[in-house]
């Protein structure tokens, strides 16, 4: 008897505890559910939120071009095109020998290699073949460069195209003609293709329809694009040598890059800065980049490029790949200038003031340089800028490099000893230098009035 009633003890024990295990299982499933309902709902949520954010490319419309990584890419596909349809270019030409005149070594491998670049739209609807391609691309013999000018796009979920607007020239940066193009990128494959377009047909870039069509482009040799590494210095430089391709190849439209302050005071009228462009021509063919600084200030992103002569360029960015231009530092005062001018002693100012003045003689602008020379030196010395111009040239050089040598201030006049070089590099066996006084009195703001003599 007592064993059965320790057994029927030990069953109700056991039985209590499989309701309780029963019990603890059941709310941890009701647990599980009911994280896995919330997980579920956030999963939801985050799925239409993604859903909100993502791109439909049927409503997308073209657009100017921001992205300077796409913008260059897009260039060096362009550049790619015109140097590859260059009938001359020396890939096509082999070695002259005993056996080979040093001609074409296949003129079908030339134009398969033009023909890899064309859009298959393009081609389709020109018919075009390799026996008639010539007369459906731009007639190259020589190395050009091309220009970007403008440049819309319409973006696609894997492909994009790109109408652009620019002008070729040769190596001696004589114009050529305008260029208008379509490009087309296949961002899965990485190529690129073109659809040429007849110049004729266009007043302006808004003028070329973008099509919302998905493409693919076919990898071929010839095709494959790269997307360049773009920093600081690559859009400095480009800034500097976009903009000496303008003023060598087509001057009107540089002068609408320049800062209209800027444009208005040092050149005053289009027919002006033509001729300075005229005169300088050659000396602006050898110029290019040596240093630059980068300035962010709050309305725009401000370049500061150095030539090889110290000649000073400044490129204010106000929008991506927009740009105006000062191509000197003495006409108007940036920023910068005023800063350092207005908390600095007597004689840095002075200082500044003469490197003005030696600024605009390498610029050849004998009328700033002028117009800041006291009256009485100029009535006594030069009545006439022609005069004190031929002074200038026929007792410097054609580029002015300055060396302080000594300062004394005399009452309310701040007075250098300089010597003047034609080059900076004292190992230069034809080098000349000749020494300069110049006295700088401060006058109003930034305004100063000078006299000098050479011995």
């Amino acid at each position: 008897m007592k064993d059965l009633k320790k057994l029927i003890i030990a069953m109700i024990a056991i039985v209590i505890v499989i309701i309780i295990i029963v019990i603890i299982l059941m709310e941890n499933i009701k647990k599980q559910e009911k994280i896995d309902i919330q997980e579920k709902t956030e999963t939801q949520e985050e799925t239409a939120n993604f859903d909100d954010d993502t791109i439909d490319y049927t409503k997308v419309e073209v657009e100017n071009t921001t992205s300077s990584l796409d913008y260059y890419s897009i260039i060096n596909c362009i550049q790619t095109y015109f140097d590859t349809i260059n009938k001359n270019n020396s890939i096509y030409f082999g070695y002259a020998d005993d056996d080979n005149d040093g001609g074409m070594i296949d003129e079908t491998i030339a134009k398969q290699k033009m023909y890899d670049l064309l859009s298959d739209k393009y081609m389709q609807n020109n018919n075009i073949t390799l026996d008639n391609i010539y007369d459906y691309i731009h007639n190259i013999e020589e190395q050009v460069m091309f220009t970007a000018v403008e440049m819309r796009e319409l973006k696609g979920e894997k492909s994009n195209s790109y109408a652009v607007y620019g002008f070729i020239q040769d190596t001696e940066y004589n114009y050529i003609e305008d260029i208008y193009l379509i490009v087309y990128q296949d961002e899965i494959n990485t190529t690129f293709s073109i659809e040429v377009l007849d110049s004729n047909n266009y007043d302006s870039i808004e003028d070329i329809t973008l099509s919302k069509e998905n493409f693919s482009i076919t990898p071929n040799e010839n095709n494959k694009y790269n997307t360049p590494k773009v920093d600081e210095a690559y859009i400095a430089t480009d800034y500097f040598n976009t903009c000496k391709k303008m003023i060598l190849g087509k001057p009107e439209l540089s002068y609408s890059y320049l800062n209209e302050e800027y444009r208005d005071k040092r050149f005053k009228n289009y027919d002006n800065y033509k001729k300075y462009i005229e005169e300088n021509r050659e000396k602006i063919k050898k110029l290019g980049i040596t240093k630059y600084q980068l300035n962010d200030v709050e309305e725009y992103i401000e370049y500061i490029c150095l030539d090889q002569e110290n000649n000073y360029y400044i490129f204010r960015e106000k929008d991506n790949m927009k740009f105006e231009v000062f191509l000197d530092t003495y006409t108007i005062d940036s920023k910068q200038f005023l800063d350092k001018y207005n908390s600095s002693s007597e004689k840095v100012k002075e200082g500044m003031n003469v490197e003005k003045f030696f600024e605009s003689i390498n610029h050849y602008d004998y009328e700033y340089a002028y117009s800041v020379l006291a009256d009485s030196f100029k009535e006594n010395n030069y009545p006439s800028e022609e005069q004190f111009e031929n002074e200038i040239k026929n007792n410097l050089f054609e580029h002015n490099y300055v060396e302080y040598k000594g300062y004394e201030e005399q009452e309310d006049l701040g007075v250098f000893t300089i010597t003047v070089s034609n080059t900076n590099n004292d190992e230069e066996e034809n080098k000349q230098q000749k020494t300069m006084t110049v006295i700088v009195q401060l006058q109003e703001g930034t305004d100063f009035v000078m006299s000098f003599s050479i011995e």
